[in-house]
């Protein structure tokens, strides 16, 4: 089982950070068909038979931690580079 663990430091405030963690996780439900649900106020849970993980945010930090399937490991690289891209572009 391949896994991709990303972090990405920022000053920015909670709610912007909130914002682009929960436009991500929806990110991932459409285009991985995965479901996502907040866990308390700081994390989101993303479960689906290829791959499942979880969204954190921390203090001055957003944490991404994902376990793929078989079929989905295939496609780590090109996954990994887009959750990367997109914490890029949302936090600088």
């Amino acid at each position: 089982m391949a896994r991709i663990s990303l972090s990405k430091k920022h000053n920015k405030p909670d709610s912007e950070v909130r914002q682009m963690v929960e436009e991500l996780a929806q990110s991932m439900a459409r285009r991985h068909g995965a479901k996502t649900a907040w866990s308390g106020d700081k994390s989101v849970k993303i479960d689906h038979s290829r791959l499942s993980g979880r969204l954190d945010m921390l203090p001055g930090e957003v944490r991404i931690e994902v376990k793929l399937g078989m079929l989905a490991g295939a496609f780590k690289g090109t996954i990994e580079a887009e959750l990367r891209k997109a914490l890029d572009e949302k936090l600088g």
